[in-house]
């Protein structure tokens, strides 16, 4: 049986990592995606159809804004988001302590008409070795609507994947 502090510490490590990705100009939103966006996620474990978890994030994308933001490349991610679509997959594989490997992946695929925003994202925590966890995964399904164009001077206040509410999701 996992223990709450056992995953609180593997949360704010996948934290760490998700928002280390390296800066890539093909994960770089372009002007057609600034703006203040409101989105909704429903969200299943995978291969269910049953509804775990609904929420809305706000989330102000600027223009040139990195998918993901950070000083360190511990996380790899490939793909692109361009003026209709955004299509990212992002990896990483690290050991927890001796003898326990944890791989995180996270996938989402979406597309852009005018102000609105649909897709998927996909996340999951697959460990090899001697770990007392058990694999998780997450599908959800996100509706965006842009709510106000790119403020002046922008200033990101994006939601990431892992943050605290999503933390309550994971590890309830």
């Amino acid at each position: 049986m996992t223990t709450t502090c056992a995953r609180i510490a593997i949360f704010v490590t996948c934290i760490t990592l998700l928002a280390a990705a390296p800066a890539d100009a093909q994960l770089q939103f372009p002007s057609s995606w600034a703006g203040v966006w409101e989105f909704t996620t429903t969200e299943r474990d995978c291969g269910s159809t049953t509804i775990t978890d609904m929420y809305t994030d706000i989330d102000t994308i600027c223009t040139g804004d990195d998918f993901s933001a950070g000083d360190e490349a511990e996380f790899n991610c490939d793909g692109f988001i361009n003026d209709s679509a955004i299509d990212i997959d992002c990896s990483s594989t690290f050991d927890i302590f001796p003898g326990c490997e944890l791989t995180i992946a996270y996938v989402v695929i979406g597309t852009r008409t005018g102000n609105n925003i649909s897709g998927n994202e996909t996340f999951s925590m697959t460990y090899v070795g001697d770990c007392p966890f058990a694999d998780e995964c997450t599908d959800g399904d996100i509706v965006g609507v842009r709510t106000a164009a790119e403020p002046p001077g922008c200033t990101s206040t994006a939601v990431t994947r892992l943050d605290w509410g999503r933390a309550k999701t994971l590890y309830r």
